[in-house]
């Protein structure tokens, strides 16, 4: 879950500046769509920094992590109106004149986080890290194994040329010939 106290520190002035540049015809500051849409592109920023900070497969593993919720940002919201107001997620989604393109919005967001996680996970799956013990395991002993076969290989190679380049009276005397 994302912190919420420190959710909105950072969300200063130029920041709802930089979003109402972009905003969609139907946010209007006359409705709480405004507010909610503002927590939405917040929310992403912030589940964008968790995506990229990530190294393992393992934070991936529950969607609440990297996906925004609908909980997420009717909490978000009550924060923002510094708790005065309960603001449920089922009112907020479904119940409201802008809720249709607020949920169309929501879910385009949590669609581009889903491939920015997918693109992670697939980076992430070449490291060592992400493999199971049993995985890497496995991989050893057949390491261990190719070794092993390699030093003999080499240490034969080693006699024939040692022997190759002996003088023919030490190879005589050495009943090599």
């Amino acid at each position: 879950m994302v912190d919420i106290d420190s959710f909105y520190q950072d969300l200063d002035e130029q920041n709802k500046l930089r979003i109402a540049s972009k905003v969609p015809k139907w946010v209007s500051k006359n409705n709480r769509s405004w507010l909610a849409y503002n927590c939405i592109c917040k929310l992403k920023e912030v589940k964008l920094k968790f995506i990229k900070k990530s190294k393992l497969t393992k934070a991936f593993s529950q969607k609440k992590k990297f996906l925004i919720t609908k909980v997420e940002v009717a909490r978000a919201m009550d924060l923002m109106l510094s708790g005065y107001s309960n603001i449920s997620s089922q009112t907020l989604f479904s119940k409201n004149d802008f809720s249709i393109k607020l949920t169309a919005f929501f879910d385009e967001q949590n669609k581009e986080l889903s491939k920015m996680a997918e693109i992670k996970i697939k980076n992430a799956k070449t490291s060592l890290r992400s493999r199971s013990k049993s995985e890497l395991v496995s991989v050893a002993q057949e390491n261990r194994v190719s070794l092993t076969k390699i030093k003999q290989n080499t240490a034969l190679e080693l006699l024939e040329l040692t022997i190759n380049r002996l003088p023919l009276d030490v190879k005589r005397k050495l009943d090599i010939i």
